[in-house]
């Protein structure tokens, strides 16, 4: 059960507890109405309090899912032909793009950034570039979530030519401009 709304304000019972309000708009409004209802529903039917496991965090809209659906679906397509997995291809292409920051860190903290960097999604990837007696050089990629227009258009050109060269249709230049375009719209309202 769940749904979005808007933090509308919390108040202090008599006894010290915090009761917290919030609103729901739109399409949310009737989600929002059916859980009120199943909930009031609970409390009458049952004997005692009924208690509920709340978790809240910030709503954030996904993303465009035309630029990167596409992607995703040439680079199923393409590792069908190519008998590998999509996921593969996917962070072979994050880092020949190369958006990454390089970073010396301790040897014994080497584990811990890549598995705390790689939990950020599929393209985040800690790789190590040299070891030393005491310290390591650490390339950390970014993944795609975070590219801005002009690397998702770098992306999407790669998977493009390698569909190309196995004989993958795809769209024209001008279509995947427009899905491009479409996706910066997209993440530009995100951020406000």
């Amino acid at each position: 059960m769940k749904f979005v709304g808007e933090y509308k304000e919390h108040l202090f019972t008599s006894d010290g507890a915090v009761a917290v309000t919030f609103t729901a708009n739109g399409e949310e409004k009737g989600k929002a109405r059916q859980i009120a209802e199943e909930m009031r529903t609970s409390l009458t039917s049952a004997k005692e309090a009924v208690k509920y496991e709340i978790s809240i965090k910030k709503y954030s809209p996904k993303r465009s899912l035309n630029a990167n659906s596409y992607f995703w679906t040439l680079t199923t397509e393409l590792a069908r032909v190519l008998k590998v997995k999509s996921e593969d291809i996917y962070r072979e292409y994050v880092k020949e793009l190369g958006i990454c920051q390089t970073v010396e860190i301790n040897n014994a903290a080497v584990k811990t950034l890549q598995y705390a960097w790689a939990d950020r999604g599929l393209g985040w990837i800690a790789e190590v570039l040299d070891k030393g007696e005491r310290q390591t050089v650490v390339n950390l990629y970014y993944g795609s979530s975070s590219y801005n227009s002009r690397q998702m258009a770098q992306l999407i050109d790669l998977v493009v030519n390698d569909c190309k060269l196995n004989g993958i249709e795809t769209k024209s230049k001008e279509d995947i401009n427009s899905l491009v375009n479409e996706w910066e719209k997209h993440r530009e309202k995100q951020k406000k």
